[in-house]
């Protein structure tokens, strides 16, 4: 399995600095076809997404639509649990203002807000402040930052890191309470919501993406939720390729 490939070679390798602060979350912006009649923002997966990435935001572009996507440092998830909450934080705040100003500047006739896996943390906390979204696309998402990072294949190593200072999951669980996608469930209420789940998922499990699915459904949002029986990797890449869920 492709998840079982990476986890194994670590690919791409993690690199965790003193040198980062939370104001380093977001590395940059590529905003194609402003004038396009629809905006497409797009908050990436840990590591952003490569060339299928790039393919999604030209996809969509090509539509004739606005695509607003976003690139995140990759230390963004590390063995520092104030710094990933710092750094969440600030990506709620720097985007949600940055979104406000955007809308404002032009009359899109739809929003819609496309989150992949750690990128739907990000989406999440963004709604908490950036109400004017039409609809949101979540690919492989989870109800709790910390519990799919304590259990994931992908980040034991973050995890080690963690214990090895002391804290424990429910010290992280804490402390990420408002990076936690299911937090802000709320804010989904009357939206078109679209939820992809991996049934084969071990980089966020997939009892944490049901568990999002199950908290949506109790809130009243009703949200389309499609399966896939292909792995974290493939689910996101075959979303990138076509854009639909």
């Amino acid at each position: 399995m492709l998840d079982r490939y990476f986890v194994k070679n670590n690919t791409p390798k993690d690199v965790f600095t003193r040198q980062y602060k939370p104001e380093h979350a977001i590395t940059r912006r590529r905003f194609v076809n402003e004038s396009g009649r629809n905006l497409h923002v797009i908050f990436p997966p840990w590591h952003g997404g490569g060339q299928l990435y790039e393919r999604l935001i030209d996809g969509l572009a090509r539509k004739g639509d606005a695509v607003l996507a976003y690139y995140f440092h990759d230390e963004i998830l590390k063995p520092n649990t104030e710094l990933v909450r710092a750094s969440y934080a600030h990506m709620r705040d720097t985007i949600s203002a940055e979104l406000t100003h955007t809308v404002e500047k032009r009359s899109y006739a739809k929003v819609r807000l496309i989150g992949m896996s750690i990128g739907n943390t990000v989406l999440a906390t963004t709604t908490s402040k950036f109400p004017a979204f039409d609809s949101a696309v979540l690919v492989c998402t989870a109800s709790s930052l910390a519990r799919s990072m304590w259990d994931g294949t992908r980040t034991q190593h973050v995890r080690a890191g963690i214990e090895q200072s002391g804290q424990d999951l429910a010290y992280v669980e804490n402390a990420w309470h408002d990076a936690a996608p299911a937090t802000h469930i709320g804010a989904l209420a009357g939206k078109d919501v679209r939820i992809l789940v991996s049934n084969r998922d071990d980089i966020i499990p997939t009892r944490y993406q049901m568990e999002f699915v199950q908290a949506a459904q109790e809130a009243g949002v009703n949200p389309n939720v499609q399966t896939t029986r292909v792995g974290h990797y493939a689910a996101i890449g075959g979303f990138c390729l076509n854009g639909k869920v």
